[in-house]
């Protein structure tokens, strides 16, 4: 009779699925009172690149292992990469993740697996960058989240990530690593 959507780009997907009745959107309310107010960044042993969510093949976990590679291959030696999410250690996509991480020949990248409220603060605290190159958001939390935390977010313009970013961050229609690894740098 009614559907309540968080994006308008998800409020679309119904539409375009068939839903007839009346659909409004809800965008998600995030309580930052849950963090406190981010304290300054003290990143003296390099940059950390950042991506949060689950690992999964839609996240694109991949483009950004690709692009961290660039990055730190020819602009910043320093950098590391690290990913908050949950994850299967036994699942072909992670597998997959670990043979690219290893055939790269990359050591600092860091797979956090699920982290508690005060990990993942700790976590956007120490970041310089976040990075989605995700094929499909149907809202992107990690994106607000990085926002509040002050850190710039580079994200690739697809699903909803356009209208959650509302102008702010560099958005991308690439997801040309070696062309990605110097917009971040």
């Amino acid at each position: 009779e009614f559907c309540l959507a968080d994006s308008q780009f998800n409020a679309n997907e119904l539409r375009e699925a068939g839903y007839t009745c009346p659909i409004s959107v809800l965008p998600i309310i995030i309580d930052f009172d849950k963090w406190k107010s981010p304290a300054l960044k003290n990143n003296a042993d390099g940059s950390t690149i950042l991506f949060t969510g689950r690992i999964v093949p839609n996240k694109r976990v991949e483009a950004v292992i690709e692009t961290f590679y660039y990055l730190k291959r020819y602009f910043a030696p320093n950098v590391k990469l690290e990913i908050v999410g949950t994850y299967q250690e036994d699942s072909l996509y992670f597998q997959k993740l670990q043979r690219y991480i290893k055939r790269l020949e990359l050591t600092d990248v860091f797979f956090k697996g699920h982290v508690s409220e005060e990990e993942l603060a700790e976590t956007y605290e120490n970041a310089d960058v976040y990075l989605s190159l995700s094929g499909h958001e149907g809202f992107c939390i990690p994106i607000l989240e990085a926002m509040f935390f002050g850190i710039p977010v580079v994200a690739l313009d697809c699903g909803a990530v356009s209208e959650t970013m509302n102008g702010a961050g560099v958005l991308v229609k690439s997801t040309d690593a070696l062309l990605l690894a110097g917009v971040i740098s």
